[in-house]
């Protein structure tokens, strides 16, 4: 009888953690136990009917207005993890499939249930009489026992007469409304008024009211914050002289307002408060009366040092003598000063967001530090330490790379100065001066793109203190270096002020590239742009458009191209394979042997002979019926359904297969790219054919004979598979990737970790294992990098509308044109739901409807593929009806 051959003698042997993989029982084994629940039938909040409870649920909230996939407004004051119908458009709670020890572990906000077999049901009915044969032998003919063969032969007959009815039934599987040819569409709806939208006519009527000189719009202000002269200078004096010119009295300095048409050239005084502030009240005031009496000094010098008398400056401006609450009335030539607190705080954001352009204008910048604790005075690095001290501070960086000349004066003991070049200043006072420096060689000689200058500067001002008085002020800190300053927000986060700073900017469409990035761990700031797949803002080419700023961190985003994740169950995929002569001769076989069957039933009395013979002809085709079924499903693919099916944790790729298309014929395979727990390696090198003379050079190249050029095909790892270096003796390191056992572990660890998700794509045949804290519904395509996708995998959070962004993986390109376009989505970088909110919930057992028969329980001992553990296996499996239904598939 055929049956599958051997495996062939080239081929690698299996690991064990494959080889005996026995996690996976079925619904049946599931169904006589007493710890699932079961759906109702008038429920259609969950896609199955078998599942396991959440044990732990979000923290009630006053309430909420959702938005289904249809416009429905569906309010609320539970929240849940929650996916959309893609047939209905309804909300249904979140049911993943998984191995059947994690479905009762209380780690998750999500149900969960077991892993269903969606093959062809003419597949598994002709694979039935196998699966009485151990997994690790069941394609190993010579290594049957008697006691196997007895099982086969037992389960042939059930087999060939299941076959017989399913022919003469309709198939179905798919879920309802879902097109072939492309995965199914994520509905997502309830586009919410922005924060900030980009466009002018789609804000709030009171922020078009507030904000009409926002230069976020080209009908707004771009000089909201610029200013053509400081507002108050120091003025210095020379002092009284005698009748001979000599002085009489130290020169001094006055500040005074100025004026209009006064364009005085003065110098910008850069110090820290935190070298000169001080516990001591008199020692406080004694620090800046040397602070003043440096500046002064210092200022003199340099003004005697400049020949031009056009550009010799008479006055200076230091922050805490240049910026009072007070303003000059040009037409009354009068101060007054300022009372009121909301006046106050716009003079002040006036003063601070507008000293870039005071800087700018200075005719030479002087740099005043002193170290907070005294060193002695033959201490060599006394000045470094002091330069150190001061270049902790976030300004510090404006005001030396935006100042005139290539240099600066440094001054840290009085009447004590040199000359410092910038370069050498940001080697000297600055701990990152390998980015610090590109900054003043954009500023001088080198000049960076619009999207390098932000990134750099963000990451300068990242390594900086700075006093803040909002979350944006580092944000607010880099719009001097721009050309576009919109109108500060105080109620702001940090997020929130780059993203309004950066919304109005021609920079390259930073925003969309930063969405593209995967951090290196999910609690890193996001400034940091950072990211796992090594690659840089500008190495990814968006194909969206953030269109606005949202509230908690969120921003509007347009142009994604979406799929849904299927996590309850896999449905049965359709796919196209080359109708070669034997495949068609073996289908018509099958469609007609029922036909003889009925007809030898028919002319049993008009023809016994001829009945008998039609009876027993199609006995014997259809009681071979398990041997030739599986060859039409067997073969090379030539289209497949585009799906995208989910599972929580690691699942080897045999068992995907079996569950998918019925069998393990090597379809699938794991994303060598897919990841940053992806793996690839090469095991054979060609020697690659190369011309000898080079197009139109007309001389030979060099020989190549000892040099020999080769190309290395690229072949996916299992992420789990031990390395080299596992595989080796001590004292090798252990490596870092994951193993069987570890990655167990990683699926049991506490709610709010990270865990391990398991993400199959049928379109290009590829299986991608990765890592996130909550398990995304939905797949959007973000920009391009490298040649593959960057495709943000998002959870959904019900009470807002926001698609969290869980991770990021690289997908093939050619999927994006399977993928439906979704409307405007408002998407947040990092899913606020952690530990802090959510709370256990106790689900009653349910009574078994059957009677239960006690099996043994599996073991939840972690594996590790280098014991010799094998996990207790239970001896065949009872199929029981599978329904099919409305997307995500409604199954048993």
């Amino acid at each position: 009888m055929p049956m599958p051959a051997p495996s062939n003698s080239n081929e690698e042997p299996v690991p064990d953690y494959i080889a005996n993989f026995n996690d996976i029982h079925g619904w049946y084994h599931a169904w006589t136990r007493t710890e699932h629940s079961w759906r109702g039938w008038g429920d259609e909040s969950r896609p199955v009917r078998l599942y396991y409870p959440a044990s732990l649920q979000y923290n009630a909230q006053d309430g909420y207005n959702a938005i289904d996939g249809m416009g429905r407004q569906i309010p609320g004051d539970q929240p849940y993890a929650c996916t959309i119908n893609p047939s209905s458009g309804k909300f249904e709670r979140l049911c993943v499939q998984t191995r059947d020890s994690f479905c009762t572990l209380e780690n998750s906000t999500w149900d969960r249930t077991i892993i269903r077999n969606t093959a062809p049901r003419l597949f598994r009915l002709a694979n039935f009489p196998l699966q009485a044969v151990p997994p690790a032998k069941r394609h190993q003919i010579k290594e049957w026992t008697r006691e196997d063969w007895i099982s086969v032969v037992i389960r042939w007959i059930p087999a060939s007469l299941g076959i017989v009815i399913l022919l003469v039934l309709p198939v179905h599987g798919q879920p309802s409304g879902k097109d072939s040819r492309a995965y199914l569409p994520f509905l997502y709806n309830g586009y919410r008024y922005p924060r900030l939208a980009r466009n002018f006519w789609e804000n709030r009527r009171e922020i078009q009211e507030g904000r009409v000189d926002d230069p976020s719009w080209a009908s707004g202000n771009i000089g909201v914050y610029r200013a053509f002269r400081p507002r108050f200078l120091c003025y210095l004096t020379e002092g009284k002289r005698d009748k001979n010119g000599n002085r009489v009295e130290p020169p001094r300095f006055e500040v005074r307002p100025v004026r209009i048409n006064n364009h005085t050239p003065y110098v910008f005084i850069s110090y820290t408060k935190i070298q000169f502030d001080s516990e001591n009240k008199k020692e406080q005031d004694g620090n800046y009366q040397l602070l003043y009496a440096m500046a002064l000094l210092e200022t003199f010098i340099y003004a005697n040092s400049v020949q031009d008398n056009a550009r010799k400056p008479n006055a200076f401006w230091l922050d805490s003598l240049c910026q009072p609450y007070s303003k000059y009335i040009e037409e009354e030539d009068r101060e007054e000063e300022v009372t009121d607190e909301d006046e106050k705080k716009l003079l002040t954001d006036q003063d601070v967001y507008t000293m870039n352009d005071i800087i700018r204008g200075a005719e030479h910048s002087i740099v005043i530090a002193r170290n907070a604790t005294p060193l002695p005075e033959d201490e060599p690095s006394m000045q470094v330490k002091a330069l150190q001290g001061w270049g902790q501070r976030a300004w510090t960086l404006n005001e030396v790379i935006l100042s005139k000349g290539d240099s600066v004066t440094i001054s840290t003991k009085f009447n004590q100065r040199s000359h410092i070049s910038k370069v050498r200043l940001a080697e000297t006072a600055w701990a990152d001066a390998g980015y610090s420096r590109q900054l003043v060689e954009h500023f001088t000689n080198l000049p960076l793109s619009r999207l390098e200058l932000v990134s750099v500067a963000m990451k300068c001002l990242d390594n900086r203190e700075l006093k803040s008085k909002h979350e944006g002020d580092k944000s607010y800190v880099l719009m001097g270096l721009l050309r576009v300053r919109p109108m500060i927000d105080t109620s702001d986060s940090s997020f929130q002020a780059f993203a309004r700073l950066s919304l109005p900017q021609d920079n390259d469409r930073l925003m969309e590239r930063l969405i593209c990035l995967l951090p290196e761990h999910p609690d890193e700031p996001w400034n940091r742009m950072s990211d796992q797949y090594k690659s840089i803002l500008w190495d990814i080419f968006p194909d969206v458009q953030v269109c606005g700023i949202g509230e908690n961190n969120t921003v509007f985003v347009d142009g994604f191209k979406g799929a849904m994740v299927q996590w309850s169950s896999f449905s049965t995929v359709q796919t196209m394979k080359r109708l070669s002569w034997k495949r068609q001769t073996l289908i018509l076989i099958t469609m007609f042997s029922p036909l003889l069957l009925i007809s030898g039933a028919i002319v049993f009395a008009a023809s016994h002979a001829a009945a008998i013979f039609l009876i027993v002809v199609s006995s014997i085709i259809l009681l071979a019926a398990p041997a030739y079924v599986p060859l039409l499903y067997k073969g090379k693919l030539y289209a497949v359904e585009p799906c995208l099916f989910g599972i929580e944790g690691y699942l080897p790729l045999p068992e995907i297969e079996e569950k998918i298309f019925g069998a393990k014929m090597g379809r699938l395979k794991w994303s060598p790219y897919g990841s940053p727990l992806s793996r690839h390696q090469y095991r054979k090198r060609y020697r690659e054919h190369f011309q000898d003379v080079e197009a139109g050079a007309g001389q030979p190249l060099l020989d190549r004979a000892d040099d020999p050029v080769y190309g290395y095909p690229v072949e996916a790892v299992d992420p789990c598979s031990p390395c080299d270096n596992c595989i080796n003796s001590p004292p090798t390191p252990r490596c870092k990737h994951f193993s069987y056992s570890s990655a167990e572990e990683k699926s049991r660890s506490p709610y709010g970790s990270l865990k391990l998700f398991t993400l199959i794509d049928t379109f290009s045949m590829t299986v991608t294992l990765f890592e996130a804290r909550h398990p995304p519904v939905a797949l959007i395509i973000g920009g391009s990098e490298g040649g593959m996708k960057r495709a943000l995998a998002c959870s959904y959070d019900i009470t807002t509308g926001t698609l969290y962004r869980e991770t990021v993986l690289r997908v093939p390109s050619q999927i994006v044109d399977k993928m439906h376009s979704l409307q405007r989505v408002r998407l947040g970088l990092k899913n606020p739901f952690g530990t802090s909110n959510v709370n256990s919930v106790h689900h009653p057992q349910p009574t078994p409807p059957i009677t239960v028969v006690r099996l043994p329980q599996p073991t939840t001992q972690p594996r590790n593929e280098e014991s010799n553990y094998s996990p207790p296996r239970e001896e065949g499996i009872v199929l029981g009806p599978i329904r099919d239904g409305p997307a995500g598939n409604r199954v048993v």
